[in-house]
């Protein structure tokens, strides 16, 4: 009976598998963390491009589509985000479409995720309304 014991002795199992898991679970999380920056900032030019074709719509100008870009997308970092307009102001007649296009590139801060997907992740939203 002794030997059996010994046999199935399990004392250090937890601790082997929990070393092995651990930095799995760890990963996930990171990368869910990772996924809700990248679904936030998307989510922040979306509505950025929506607010700026607006603002163009009913007679702004470009001052004025960038400034209501800006207010959408205050948590981001500026030095990252691109604002184009299609036509420029002085080109827009009612009738026409204008396109506000917003780029913007969204830094990894998981280091293995980032060389895994690329770094830095670049999102673009665009938004088309009629001039009025």
């Amino acid at each position: 009976m002794d030997m059996f014991n010994k046999l199935t002795n399990n004392r250090g199992q937890s601790i082997v598998e929990l070393a092995i898991l651990l930095p799995v679970l760890v990963m996930i999380m990171l990368g869910i963390l990772q996924l809700g920056l990248v679904f936030n900032a998307y989510t922040m030019i979306s509505n950025g491009a929506r607010e700026g074709a607006r603002t163009a719509s009913v007679g702004g100008d470009d001052v004025a589509v960038l400034a209501a870009t800006g207010n959408n997308t205050t948590s981001l970092d500026q030095a990252n985000l691109t604002v184009n307009i299609t036509p420029s102001a002085g080109s827009r007649t009612s009738g026409n479409a204008v396109v506000v296009n917003l780029s913007y590139d969204v830094d990894v801060i998981v280091p293995l995720i980032g060389g895994i997907i690329g770094d830095p992740i670049q999102l673009n939203a665009s938004s088309t309304m009629r001039v009025e």
